[in-house]
């Protein structure tokens, strides 16, 4: 792999042996290579279990070394890019109409003068002036030519620095490479030191200085009299924040430009209708909120981070044995099937970004071609990629995500704004000649230079801009950072039980992130018990109507996160006045309400609940317990989403039932699954020997089982719900049992189950008189909404609320959002 492509490589593997498999890497080492989203999310959820691997951390260490966390705020103003502008318009000038300009090296240069420098009133970065900018390479500061030989790309791969991750005693062999880095780590701890130490002296000596780059913001809060002393950070621990910050923002920003400056030039028309929405904007200098405003800006930038990602691959390690679930089964070489992996401790996990960015299977056929009108109407598997930002997992996801995402996001934003309104551009070699080397981040390169070609300035009609040769506006900060310590996110938690509260704190390690649990369910009543909270977790009793929106509305909460798949108990319409944002956990595990309910029909078909009992009493007579085989009989199924789809492929698969659905939006894996659709509900209706219902509750499925449908049915029909207590009318449900129309009912869940359910009503009379009715007929089998209650599913629901949250917190937005 260190000859091909790794990619290429990985291609091949799942061609040949599926989206899951174990292989054998650097030293023999056993990885586990997955593509299943389902296992990606959970490794990248328990980041405490899964750790990256040493010798991958001793490497990073020796560029950026030992840095904590920084997390970025909203940036808004133009910085060094109108500098950028003019180098490149003078070179213009210099060449009688065209320039050739190394792209990748110039915006590299820019994005690290963006992060030092800072305007001391509102400033960014670390206050410091690198001097990038300057053609002249003796005029660049020693700090910035340090960095630059840090990230000095193509330099070829050394046996010797390759080994030395996983085999430390090597660490103690020198190569040219360490020679370089050495002297380059040296001046940084020099001139971080000298820096450190003049930013101290004032903020110390001048208790009202009012600078807020990055390193006076974090001197000052280090300083703090809130912050314990064993929580303060060291002189070392403070000036690793320079490299770690820089690795984060400059690096991955140059190259991702640099990335949709080449693809534009591929495609003119591409260039020219991101340059027309440009335009719109009539200033030189636009707001966060102004860039953010453009549609086709935003796709560009997306298209372009999906399709060549800072970092194609990322990796793992097993810090204990752990079982990773699969949503899609895996066959081993024997030809079994597993719906899981097993992981040993010590065992590796590839993260494969790249391969998950460019799937067809995700994002369809033209995967691999850039196509920023695709975000127009996103495919539908996107939204369960875990990802951080934007439905791809270019920034990692889960409580170890990009640090430096939101920088990067906006300052791309800003330099394509400046430089695609200001020139034409071309590519000055053959685009075959352009290849993808990863050293630290994936960049572009064409032998160590890679040109772009700039024929003209053109003047773009009624829009401003600013024309070579003018005095420009003195830089404003572009962006600003909150350091030391992120916001910790507090969230009320309701209807709660022991179960809900294990899963979801274990799932939540390593996040900042405060639960508070309340046992009672939300309603008008309970809801002040928000106070105080970013946001409420729900279930599916819990009452968020319009009413107890606007006093969340009034405590401030800003999220709801539902740990279901169902909405129907929340007033979306409300939420949306109030600008409180839903997300859902649209499939925690369809195995678990799937294999649920193919055991409860079992049970109504055969009577292991009366049999049970009988024994239990010491009764072995089989009177009454008669059944009937499932084998041969017709099974209808109402709704063929993921729970219906596999409790038909258990059906048919299994037991040999001809299964029947009714779905308006068809599954193309319905035919493989044996399931074949009924045109209308009627036919399905007609012919079914069993019905089960596996649909959300709408408006317009809401009792969708009633008198009339009742009737259609075979006498003698066996009705199942394991979905919504509202799509059966009970009052219709009784009349038809008493008739003796359906012969048995298997329910795990009722209409007005939120009085009830999930609490010990065992020394309570049941005031619902229609509840006790129904549950008074010999042939109703009826359970506590069970269904989704296994350890593999609540592990899921814990670690997607917990991913939901933390992407709201972090973008404002979430694959699971509903609206």
């Amino acid at each position: 792999m260190l000859d091909k492509d790794h990619l290429a490589v990985f291609r091949e593997w799942v061609a040949k042996y599926g989206p899951t498999f174990k292989y054998q890497g650097f030293l023999r080492r056993t990885r586990v290579f997955t593509l299943d989203l389902k296992a990606i999310n959970h490794v990248l959820m328990n980041s405490y279990l899964y750790q990256k691997p040493k010798d991958l951390l001793y490497n990073l260490e020796i560029v950026v070394g030992k840095g904590v966390l920084i997390v970025e705020e909203d940036a808004h103003k133009n910085q060094r890019r109108a500098l950028l502008r003019d180098i490149w318009a003078s070179k213009i000038k210099e060449g009688s109409g065209e320039a050739r300009v190394d792209a990748l090296s110039w915006l590299g240069r820019t994005a690290l003068e963006v992060i030092g420098e800072a305007d001391s009133s509102n400033g960014s970065g670390f206050g410091y002036k690198f001097g990038a900018l300057s053609e002249d390479p003796n005029h660049r500061d020693e700090l910035s030519q340090a960095f630059a030989t840090m990230f000095k790309v193509g330099r070829g791969v050394n046996l010797i620095a390759l080994l030395r991750g996983p085999i430390p005693i090597l660490r103690y062999f020198q190569t040219g490479m360490d020679v370089e880095n050495s002297k380059a780590v040296e001046i940084m701890q020099r001139v971080g030191r000298k820096i450190l130490e003049e930013r101290r002296h004032e903020i110390m000596s001048t208790k009202t200085s009012t600078r807020k780059d990055l390193l006076s913001l974090l001197v000052r809060a280090n300083n703090s009299n809130d912050i314990p002393e064993n929580q303060r950070l060291t002189d070392e621990e403070v000036l690793a924040q320079i490299p770690t910050f820089i690795v984060a923002g400059h690096e991955s920003t140059g190259t991702a430009t640099t990335w949709v400056l080449y693809s534009i030039s591929k495609d003119k028309s591409i260039q020219e209708k991101l340059r027309a929405e440009l335009q719109t904007i009539d200033t030189d200098n636009p707001t966060m909120d102004e860039l953010n405003s453009l549609p086709y800006l935003d796709a560009v930038v997306r298209e372009t981070l999906r399709l060549f990602p800072a970092v194609a691959t990322n990796s793992r390690v097993a810090m204990k044995d752990d079982i990773i679930p699969l949503d899609s089964p895996m066959t081993d070489r024997l030809g079994n099937e597993h719906h899981s992996i097993h992981v040993s401790k010590g065992q590796g996990v590839v993260i494969p970004i790249a391969l998950i960015n460019t799937s067809k299977q995700i994002w369809g056929e033209d995967a691999l071609e850039f196509n920023p009108s695709r975000w127009n109407t996103v495919p539908e598997g996107v939204s369960d990629i875990p990802g951080l930002w934007g439905n791809i997992l270019t920034f990692s996801g889960g409580p170890r995500g990009c640090i430096g995402f939101r920088f990067s996001l906006v300052e791309i934003k800003a330099l394509l704004f400046t430089l695609v309104r200001s020139f034409d551009l071309d590519l000055a070699v053959p685009h075959e000649d352009i290849i993808a080397k990863s050293d630290v981040t994936l960049v572009c390169t064409r032998n160590k230079n890679w040109n772009f070609q700039v024929p003209r300035e053109q003047s773009r009609g009624s829009s401003t801009v600013t024309r070579p040769g003018t005095e420009t506006a003195k830089p404003q900060s572009f962006y600003q950072a909150v350091i030391y310590q992120r916001v910790l996110m507090k969230i009320a938690v309701y209807g709660t039980r022991k179960y809900d509260n294990e899963s979801l704190t274990q799932a939540v390690a390593g996040a900042n992130i405060e639960f508070t649990f309340i046992e009672t369910l939300l309603d008008e009543l309970t809801v002040q018990l928000a106070d105080g909270h970013d946001a409420v977790c729900l279930f599916v009793n819990d009452v968020c109507n319009a009413e107890v929106l606007k006093h969340l509305n009034n405590l401030g909460v800003k999220f709801i996160a539902l740990r279901c798949a169902g909405y129907n108990n929340v007033d979306l319409s409300a939420a949306a006045k109030y600008n409180i944002k839903v997300a859902r956990v649209p499939a925690y595990s369809p195995e678990a309400v799937a294999e649920f309910t193919v055991g409860m029909i079992m049970t109504v078909v055969r009577k292991y609940h009366k049999a049970y009992n009988r024994v239990r009493e010491g009764n072995f007579l089989l009177d009454g317990l008669l059944g009937f085989n499932l084998h041969g009989k017709t099974v209808g199924l109402i709704g063929t989403g993921k729970i219906g789809l596999l409790t038909g492929k258990i059906l048919s698969k299994g037991f040999g039932c001809t299964v029947v659905a009714y779905d308006p939006f068809p599954s193309p894996l319905a035919a493989e699954y044996g399931i074949e659709y009924a045109e209308k509900l009627d036919d399905l209706l007609k012919r079914a020997d069993i019905v089960s219902l596996h649909c959300p509750l709408t408006e317009e499925t809401k009792y969708i089982i009633n008198d009339n449908t009742l009737g259609k049915m075979k006498g003698g029909v066996v009705l199942i719900n394991t979905s919504r207590g509202g799509l059966i009318d009970t009052y219709a449900l009784i009349r038809a049992l008493k008739l003796g129309h359906v012969s048995a009912v298997g329910m795990d869940v009722y209409e007005r189950e939120s009085t009830y359910f999930f609490a010990d009503s065992s020394a309570k009379v049941i005031h619902d008189d229609v509840f006790a009715r129904l549950l008074s007929f010999y042939n109703v089998f009826m359970t506590g909404h069970q269904a989704f209650l296994t350890q593999e599913a609540l592990t899921n629901i814990a670690e997607t609320t917990i991913s939901n949250l933390l992407s709201l917190e972090s973008t404002g937005n979430c694959p699971n959002l509903v609206s």
